[in-house]
């Protein structure tokens, strides 16, 4: 697996000749995606990043698109869905249904409306909480890189230093 993004098409495909002269099939990615995958002969082990400066510059390009996202995402979830008016469903959970006088109503009318109501009801409460829970675990996987860069700078002792 390697993180590149490319300028051009041709340095795109250099890169994939290099990468196929190197024994790797290209099995995912696009110029533009980022997130390149590869597969190599099960026989022969031949790593993708040998040595440790390329780990170190592997991580370093996933820190720099991660970072850019990460900064991109907080401010549109300040801006848009960090309002207290968005957690008071916590407390009133009654002020998820948005049909008129759903309270009052008795018998099949009230079931009958309260089951329409029922899964867009949900998916409000859903969109309360899923954008926190993504940007915590995309901040979790921000993280990782830096971690993993610590790791491969710092053990003398890498596997791949051998």
């Amino acid at each position: 697996m390697d993180y590149r993004v490319f300028d051009t098409g041709v340095a795109f495909e250099d890169y994939l000749l290099f990468m196929q002269d190197a024994g790797w099939t290209h099995i995912w990615g696009s110029r533009q995606s980022g997130m390149q995958y590869f597969l190599g002969d099960a026989n022969i082990t031949n790593e993708l990043f040998s040595d440790i400066q390329s780990q170190v510059d592997r991580l370093k390009r996933i820190k720099s698109q991660m970072k850019i996202s990460f900064i991109t995402l907080l401010p549109i979830y300040v801006v848009f869905f960090q309002t207290i008016q968005n957690y008071r469903v916590v407390y009133h959970l009654d002020s998820l249904f948005l049909t008129p006088g759903l309270w009052e109503k008795q018998g099949s009318s009230f079931w009958f409306r309260f089951l329409f109501d029922l899964p867009f009801a949900a998916g409000r409460l859903i969109s309360t909480f899923i954008f926190p829970i993504y940007l915590i675990i995309y901040g979790i996987v921000f993280f990782k890189p830096f971690q993993e860069t610590k790791q491969i700078s710092g053990n003398p002792f890498n596997r791949t230093s051998r």
